[in-house]
């Protein structure tokens, strides 16, 4: 997959149509410093987008594809194709993100992928999370 790094200067008004066209209405809160867009033979796939949380460390906020190609695992295939960019092109040594706790299929990949649970919150709305983390040198 050919991995696409902006910034969300870059991206201006477009993010929020990104973001809605994955995850239906666009969430304000979850505003990243960068967006990785994932295209096959110049398709787009889907993205994902995050913040660097200090200079090893790049925190995942949203990885997501079109609705169209749910089911088909590329968001995996997204997540994966730009960890390997993080890794050789920026340096980045850790993963962080976080998962609600209700959403197994998505807790038990990353369990199976070599991700970490490191903590467990809960939101100001009552939604709990899972906080996990991958080193990317093993």
């Amino acid at each position: 997959m050919d991995i696409r790094k902006y910034t969300l200067e870059e991206l201006k008004g477009d993010y929020p149509k990104i973001y809605t066209q994955v995850f239906g209405e666009f969430d304000s809160n979850h505003i990243p410093g960068y967006i990785y867009l994932g295209f096959r033979d110049e398709v787009y796939m889907g993205f994902m987008a995050g913040y660097y949380h200090d200079r090893i460390t790049f925190y995942i906020q949203r990885t997501g594809t079109t609705p169209d190609l749910r089911g088909k695992h590329l968001a995996q295939g997204i997540l994966e194709d730009v960890m390997k960019y993080l890794k050789t092109e920026e340096k980045v040594i850790f993963l962080l993100a976080q998962i609600e706790t209700t959403n197994l299929p998505a807790i038990i990949t990353a369990l199976h992928t070599g991700w970490l649970i490191n903590g467990y919150f809960t939101d100001t709305a009552g939604t709990a999370y899972i906080r996990i983390i991958k080193d990317l040198r093993g």
